[in-house]
């Protein structure tokens, strides 16, 4: 992201500079298509590039408001966020997190270490959006919905040219946006290779949120090979008990060649294979194969959300398998179409009658022995509708 020559980068931004102010735009070997889109939308906007940026954080009533609203994302994304500050800490940088409409929710880092500016810029309720500073890793990042590096000069205000910075966005499951993790520090420092920590801690944070919105579901976290299930490399997608996709990070987007926004799918518009093939993973404890209709083979692993993750595993083994016996690609088929197979909670509560009959009706042996929680048991015998 970052040229190796202080110099020739500095040139470079300069005569693109010259070249926009001057003429209207500027050639694209002198800057980089989000960077020129965003100084055009700045200029649209009526935005002075020469008047100083005062970062003024919105009003103390909002802030409250903001911080309410937005204490989930806090929660999720600091973890990652204050790791990220403690790498960065010895090149004098900040982490921001920002919400979806550019306002500092959270700022990681030794403020005392860094300008005036940024002091000024990493203070929670600071709005960071284009419309406010004009071009800014995360103010850009939130309009491109892509990562995006802005060094010195190409901020568009000249205020925030003393300031080099990195965000990337943060999705939801839905495809919307839930705010930007950023890197920024000062320009007269030696800035560290941000690129691939910050795209990083945005796919964990991304995890987080995904994890958080889709309880009850069942989750299918997949990649291309069995060693990198375990990783932030991994794309993750949940379904409801019918197979409908209910949510996707961004990773599974890209590796299934899904566009930004909502997904209306079921599970076999986007593998060649029944929902029955995951229903029936739920009972093991290993990786399976999922191809997709274009012939892309993914190694995936099965998991129930909606509950704790100590026991995650432990419950997957005891659910019993949907189908007896493998059975062909027809016969899962016709399962899923014609309604004969068991749904998710259907099993798992299915399961759940056996084991408390089996225990003479004792409900915390039954718990244990299906290594669930006895609020989840409750929860799955209420599930059927019957008394217990």
């Amino acid at each position: 992201m970052y040229e190796p020559s202080r110099p020739a980068q500095e040139a470079r931004i300069g005569a693109a500079r010259a070249h926009f102010f001057d003429n209207g735009n500027a050639p694209t070997e002198l800057l980089s298509t989000p960077i020129m889109r965003s100084w055009t939308r700045c200029r649209s906007t009526g935005l002075d590039a020469s008047v100083p940026v005062e970062f003024e954080p919105i009003g103390r009533a909002r802030q409250v408001e903001c911080g309410e609203r937005h204490e989930e994302l806090r929660r999720i994304a600091e973890p990652a966020a204050t790791r990220l500050a403690s790498a960065v800490i010895a090149a004098r940088h900040m982490v921001l997190i920002t919400d979806a409409d550019g306002i500092v929710v959270s700022a990681l880092g030794d403020a005392s270490r860094v300008s005036r500016t940024l002091q000024l810029l990493a203070r929670q309720g600071v709005d960071v959006s284009e419309r406010a500073i004009g071009t800014n890793s995360m103010g850009t990042a939130l309009r491109e919905r892509a990562p995006v590096a802005v060094t010195g000069a190409e901020h568009y205000c000249q205020t925030n040219g003393r300031l080099v910075c990195m965000a990337a966005p943060l999705f939801l499951p839905d495809g919307k946006i839930a705010g930007t993790i950023d890197v920024t520090g000062d320009y007269d420092n030696s800035a560290p290779p941000l690129a691939a920590p910050v795209i990083g801690a945005a796919r964990m944070i991304e995890i987080g949120l995904f994890l958080a919105t889709q309880r009850d579901k069942l989750l299918l976290q997949f990649a291309w090979d069995t060693t990198d299930l375990a990783s932030k490399d991994a794309g993750w997608l949940a379904f409801d008990d019918l197979g409908q996709l209910t949510g996707a990070t961004s990773t599974a987007r890209l590796l299934l060649g899904l566009g930004d926004g909502t997904i209306h799918a079921q599970f076999e518009s986007l593998f060649h294979q029944s929902f029955c093939v995951p229903l029936r993973a739920l009972s093991k404890d290993a990786p399976i194969q999922l191809r997709t209709p274009h012939g892309f083979v993914f190694a995936a692993r099965v998991l129930r959300a909606g509950m704790d993750e100590p026991v995650l595993a432990a419950e997957a083994r005891q659910l019993p398998s949907p189908i007896n016996g493998t059975g062909s690609h027809e016969e899962h088929i016709a399962c899923a179409s014609t309604g004969a197979s068991t749904t998710l909670r259907q099993m798992s509560a299915h399961h759940a009658r056996e084991m408390v009959e089996a225990e003479g009706g004792n409900k915390l042996r039954a718990a244990l022995r299906l290594g669930i929680s006895r609020s989840t048991l409750y929860r799955l015998l209420l599930s059927t509708g019957e008394n217990y």
